[in-house]
């Protein structure tokens, strides 16, 4: 008597198809998943230079000055410290630019340096073109 001996298992060549397909899976998402990322930590960094605008609102408001102003301890700088450095540039008495830096791995972000002003105009790569801060804020 002979008996049906049904196959069980997967062979090399199925393995091998899934792997290709998993493979090419990751090869797409993975740079969208980090494109997102730094977008999201760039988010984080305007959000942010608005809290230290609104900061050195307050500061003029009691010293009806910015200069002495310092940068504030925010949480937001914290939660972005190895992607960006912030700092108060052109600081006088009734003026101030806010700017953002990106470093490490943000660094390749082509929104580049984002700044603010007292006044609340927005820059980005190291300039003002309406484009360019309507597509980085």
């Amino acid at each position: 008597m002979k008996k049906n001996l049904k196959q069980q298992g997967m062979t090399l060549i199925e393995i091998m198809v899934v792997v290709a397909i998993v493979g090419i899976i990751a090869a797409i998402a993975y740079p969208a998943y980090q494109s997102q990322v730094e977008r999201s930590f760039r988010a984080t960094a305007t959000g942010c230079l608005f809290e230290i605008s609104h900061f050195m609102e307050r500061y003029y408001t009691s010293e009806m000055s910015y200069v002495g102003a310092e940068l504030p301890t925010l949480q937001c700088r914290n939660d972005t410290a190895n992607r960006y450095s912030y700092s108060i540039t052109n600081q006088a008495a009734r003026s101030y630019t806010l700017t953002a830096v990106p470093q490490g791995v943000q660094a390749s972000d082509d929104c580049g340096t984002l700044t603010l002003t007292q006044t609340g105009q927005k820059g980005a790569a190291g300039g003002t073109d309406p484009a360019m801060v309507q597509r980085c804020w």
